[in-house]
């Protein structure tokens, strides 16, 4: 996976390979203790895959991976941060330095699939036909209670997939999971997000939705129109979400939610 106009890598400052520089020029650069990680540490305090570093063609996030033992950027525990040249990153024994330099402005840039859809997605469970909308730039989905969207399932990996955007076009990367990500029934490591794509995360599906489509039939849909969309069903759920909650037909961001809803409700109603 190609990068974008700007070239950057990680240099070891402390650790097995001090002064060593990585270039990191994939859109999705995993650091972890598993085989296929770019960045392969081999240490107790290393999860599987602990780390990756986003390309999304104008910024370069990093972003732990719900770790036991976390991450820390510039010395504060790391969640989702844009690295800049000069921050610093520290994991397990190890701390490493970005640095980011420019690219020949002329260079052709990162493949974009023209046909994606732009825009933020929404991801519609279909065991409830519940919303969510990713509201941080890097979303995690998978098996841990750390990620955005926590599914109890054995074929679920800890972390699962990340959803995020490249070149403002949604996208999906599994991280090395054990069962593979999929995409309209293919087996799929990456992919552009088009409206009305099933991704399938272990036995979970979800329906990809996009602004001018979310409560729609369209082509290659299901055929089936929505009904009117609910204040709970359409707000912002910022909380994390638990799948096998949701399937219980309760949802931990319920009572927020419940609260918006009267929130915005005239005074005397």
């Amino acid at each position: 996976m190609a990068g974008g106009r700007f070239a950057p890598a990680l240099r070891i400052t402390r650790g097995e390979g001090l002064g060593r520089r990585i270039p990191c020029r994939r859109i999705v650069t995993l650091v972890g203790s598993r085989p296929g990680c770019k960045v392969n540490l081999q240490h107790p305090a290393v999860a599987p895959v602990h780390l990756a570093l986003v390309h999304t063609g104008s910024r370069w996030l990093a972003c732990d991976l719900a770790t036991l033992r976390g991450t820390r950027h510039n010395d504060l525990p790391l969640r989702v941060d844009e690295m800049l040249d000069g921050s610093v990153l520290a994991l397990g024994p190890w701390e490493f330095r970005v640095e980011i330099a420019p690219t020949d402005p002329e260079a052709p840039g990162a493949g974009i699939d023209l046909d994606a859809s732009p825009g933020d997605p929404t991801l519609e469970h279909l065991g409830t036909r519940r919303l969510f909308q990713p509201a941080r730039d890097v979303c995690l989905i998978g098996r841990r209670s750390g990620c955005d969207i926590a599914i109890e399932d054995e074929e679920v990996s800890r972390v699962h997939a990340i959803l995020f955007k490249h070149h403002d076009r949604a996208v999906i990367a599994d991280v090395l999971a054990s069962v593979p990500l999929r995409i309209n029934g293919e087996p799929r490591r990456f992919a552009h997000l088009h409206q009305d794509d099933v991704i399938e995360v272990g036995r979970t599906q979800f329906r990809v939705r996009f602004p001018r489509g979310v409560h729609a039939a369209t082509p290659g849909g299901n055929g089936v129109a929505e009904p009117p969309a609910t204040p709970e069903a359409t707000a912002k759920e910022t909380d994390l979400v638990d799948i096998r909650t949701a399937e219980g037909k309760h949802w931990p961001v319920a009572d927020r939610l419940e609260r918006l809803r009267k929130n915005s409700m005239p005074s005397g109603s």
